[in-house]
C-alpha cells in the first residue's frame, strides 16, 4: 500500500445562512503516498477510523469570523491538516516517522483531516489509545471527547452543582445534553431535559436516568411547561438552544443561577439579523444570576482533571452514551446537515471506508463491555420464574404465590450514593396479573407524602426491612409525574448483591400477615453484566 486513493471533503464555498450542502461541500478522491521516505520526519500516516461531527463546525463555514461562535473559518479548498481547522478524530497509524508510535496504533488527533487517508505531524496526536483500558475508541470522540468536555465544563467548571439543585438542560438527547444531565445526576442533582420527541423522552428517563423529561414539540408553551417541571425554580440551566427557551427559562431562575452557555443550535443557521431576542435579560440583575458563554480552549489546563473524572465514571458504568452511526466518509454532508434535524439523537462520528458516521445504527461500548440491546432486555434474559429456593422462603411467611411487578434494566441513578433508591415505574405498581397491588389507603397515605414499610427478600434469602414512597416529594412536581421507590437501606441491598448499573433484575411482590396487611417482595438480579462481559 505505497499509494491509496484517498477520499476528502473541502470546502467549496462558505454557507452564509441555512444548512450547508453540496454546493458548498465537496467530496473528491486523490492519490496519496504511504512510502516511507515520503514522510516527513516527525509525521505520520493515518488511516481516519472516525472523524466526529459536531456543532461548532457549522459556525466554521460561514465565512465570517467575527459573527457568533468568534471562530476560525475552515479555508477553501483545503483538506490538508492545519491547525485548528480539522475536527476531532481517531485513526490508526499506518507509516511513523517518530519513535513514540508504531504502525497499528490507534490514536485520538484533535485536528484530524476531513479524508480517510492523510499525513499529519505526529505532535497532532494527543492520545495513544491502551486497549487495556477496556474503553472503546468512540468513548475518546464522546464521554472522553469534545461532547464530554463541553458538558463538564459546563455543569462542572461553571454551574459548580450541588446536591438536591435543580437542572434543566435543553437538547437534552444531543451529544453533550445526555452526558451533562447524568454528570449532573452523578453531583446529586433533580434533572429534567426537553428534546423533541416522545421516543428521546423516555430514552432520557429510561436509559440515562434524567428524573424527568418533556417534548417541546407537545409541550409547546415553554412557560408553562417550565411551571410544571420546576414548581422551586431552576438553579442551573445548560444552554444547547438559545432563542424563545432561554428567555422562558430565564423567567424560573432561583437567585444565583448559573447558565453556561454551551451553544445555541437553533440559532446557527441565521445571520445575527434574523436571530431571535431575548427580552427579559433584566430578570438577571435581580436573581443575580451568573450566564457565562465558554470555549473549550479556555479549559484545556483542566482537560486532565476531566479525564480523570469522566474516565473514572466509565470504568464504574456510571456513564452511558448513544452513538449514531453513518458509513462511509461520503456520509459527512448528510451527518452535518443531520445535526440541525429533530431526526438527531447522540453523537456523530465518521468511520474511514467503513468510516462510521454515527447514524444508521447504535454501536456499542466494547465487545469487552457490551450495554444489552433491546431485543436482550426482552428475550435473552431469564424468563419471570422465582428460583424454587426464594418461592419457599416466601412460603415461610404466607401461602400467596409472589406475582411479578416489573423487570428492570437498572440504570446509573438506580445504584448512584446519592440517589440511594431504586425507582419503580407507577404503571408497574398498579396492578399486577389483574389485582391492584395497593391498597386505597396505602395509595392515599403515599400520595400524601408518607412511606410503607416493606419486608424485601433478596436472591441470598437475607431479609431486609425497606421503605416504599412517592418520588419526587410532593408538591415538587404534578402528581401524574410522580413515580415509586424503595429507599432507606436501599445501599446496603446494592453492596449485599453486588448491584450495577446494566444488570437487570425482577422484583416480585406478595401479601403477608394477618389479613394480609403487610407487603413484600423478592429481588432477583436475572442478568449480571459483569459476568455477561468477563
Amino acid at each position: 500500500m505505497e499509494v491509496v486513493q484517498s477520499k476528502e471533503w473541502y470546502m467549496a464555498a462558505y454557507a452564509r445562512d441555512g444548512v450547508p450542502s453540496s454546493d458548498h461541500l465537496k467530496l473528491r478522491t486523490v492519490s496519496l503516498s504511504l512510502a516511507v521516505d515520503s514522510i516527513p520526519d516527525n509525521h505520520v500516516a493515518i488511516q481516519s477510523l472516525w472523524i466526529s461531527i459536531d456543532p461548532y463546525m457549522r459556525s466554521r463555514m460561514t465565512g465570517v469570523e467575527e459573527d457568533g461562535l468568534n471562530v476560525s473559518q475552515y479555508p477553501i479548498n483545503q483538506v490538508r491538516y492545519s491547525s485548528s481547522k480539522c475536527p476531532y478524530g481517531v485513526g490508526k497509524i499506518i507509516r511513523s516517522k517518530d519513535a513514540k508510535y508504531k504502525e497499528g496504533d490507534l490514536v485520538v488527533c484533535p485536528e484530524m483531516p476531513l479524508a480517510e487517508y492523510s499525513v499529519i505531524p505526529s505532535q497532532a496526536v494527543t492520545t495513544k489509545i491502551d486497549p487495556a483500558l477496556g474503553v472503546s475508541p468512540l468513548e475518546y470522540l464522546n464521554v472522553l471527547g469534545i461532547p464530554g468536555f463541553a458538558a463538564w465544563v459546563g455543569i462542572q467548571a461553571i454551574g459548580k452543582p450541588k446536591a438536591g439543585e435543580n437542572v434543566f438542560i435543553s437538547a437534552a438527547a444531543g451529544g453533550v445534553g445526555m452526558i451533562a444531565g447524568q454528570l449532573a445526576e452523578l453531583k446529586g442533582c433533580r434533572v429534567i431535559g426537553s428534546t423533541g420527541s416522545d421516543d428521546k423522552v423516555r430514552l432520557l428517563k429510561e436509559e440515562f436516568g434524567f428524573d424527568d423529561a418533556f417534548n417541546y414539540k407537545k409541550e409547546t408553551d415553554l412557560d408553562a411547561a417550565l411551571s410544571k417541571y420546576f414548581p422551586n425554580g431552576i438553579d442551573i440551566y445548560f444552554e444547547n438552544v438559545g432563542g424563545r427557551t432561554l428567555e422562558a427559562v430565564l423567567n424560573h431562575v432561583n437567585t444565583y443561577a448559573r447558565i453556561p452557555l454551551c451553544g445555541m443550535i437553533s440559532q446557527y443557521n441565521k445571520v445575527w439579523t434574523e436571530r431571535e431576542g431575548v427580552r427579559n435579560l433584566l430578570n438577571m440583575v435581580g436573581k443575580e444570576v451568573h450566564m457565562q458563554g465558554f470555549m473549550l480552549r479556555s479549559y484545556l489546563h483542566q482537560f486532565k482533571e476531566f479525564a480523570t473524572e469522566m474516565g473514572g465514571y466509565l470504568k464504574e458504568q456510571k456513564l452511558s452514551s448513544k452513538l449514531k452511526t453513518n458509513k462511509g466518509i461520503e456520509s459527512f454532508l448528510d451527518s452535518i446537515a443531520s445535526l440541525f434535524t429533530s431526526s438527531n439523537s447522540g453523537y456523530q462520528s465518521l468511520r474511514e471506508v467503513v468510516i462510521a458516521t454515527n447514524k444508521a445504527k447504535i454501536h456499542r461500548k466494547s465487545k469487552k463491555n457490551p450495554r444489552p440491546t433491546k431485543e436482550q432486555k426482552k428475550a435473552d434474559f431469564k424468563p419471570p420464574n422465582l428460583p424454587s429456593e426464594l418461592i419457599e422462603k416466601v412460603k415461610g411467611l404466607t401461602d400467596e404465590v409472589p406475582k411479578l411487578v416489573m423487570q428492570k434494566y437498572i440504570s446509573v441513578t438506580d445504584v448512584s450514593d446519592q440517589h440511594k433508591r431504586l425507582l419503580i415505574p407507577k404503571t408497574d405498581m398498579r396492578k399486577v396479573d389483574g389485582s391492584m397491588l395497593l391498597t386505597d389507603q396505602e395509595k392515599k397515605g403515599l400520595d400524601e407524602g408518607g412511606d410503607i414499610k416493606v419486608t424485601l427478600i433478596l436472591e441470598t434469602k437475607e431479609e431486609m426491612k425497606l421503605k416504599l414512597s412517592k418520588w419526587p416529594k410532593k408538591n415538587e412536581v404534578d402528581e401524574s409525574n410522580r413515580n415509586y421507590v424503595l429507599q432507606s437501606d436501599w445501599l446496603e441491598v446494592i453492596d449485599k448483591i453486588d448491584l450495577k448499573g446494566g444488570d437487570v433484575a425482577q422484583l416480585w411482590a406478595f401479601r403477608f400477615g394477618q389479613d394480609r396487611t403487610n407487603l413484600g417482595f423478592v429481588f432477583l438480579k436475572v442478568f449480571d453484566n459483569k459476568l455477561n462481559n468477563a
